[in-house]
């Protein structure tokens, strides 16, 4: 599957994923506790974080609760 973004949606989500990363650090909870909480697997989580994997919407609205 090609995953065909626009430039706009890709610094879009570097900018989501940049925050979600500083948020991780300020709340000090650790990948695999957000993932367990989420219900993904840690080396998914940590793509999420470090910005290698854009998460769906349904993850983005789990990981904004927690």
């Amino acid at each position: 599957m090609v995953n065909n973004i626009t430039h706009d949606e890709k610094e879009k989500s570097s900018m989501a994923n940049s925050k979600l990363k500083k948020v991780v650090g300020a709340r000090r909870i650790r990948i695999c506790e957000l993932a367990k909480r989420v219900g993904v697997n840690v080396s998914r989580m940590s793509r999420f974080v470090n910005g290698w994997e854009v998460p769906p919407k349904v993850r983005r609205q789990k990981i904004a609760r927690v």
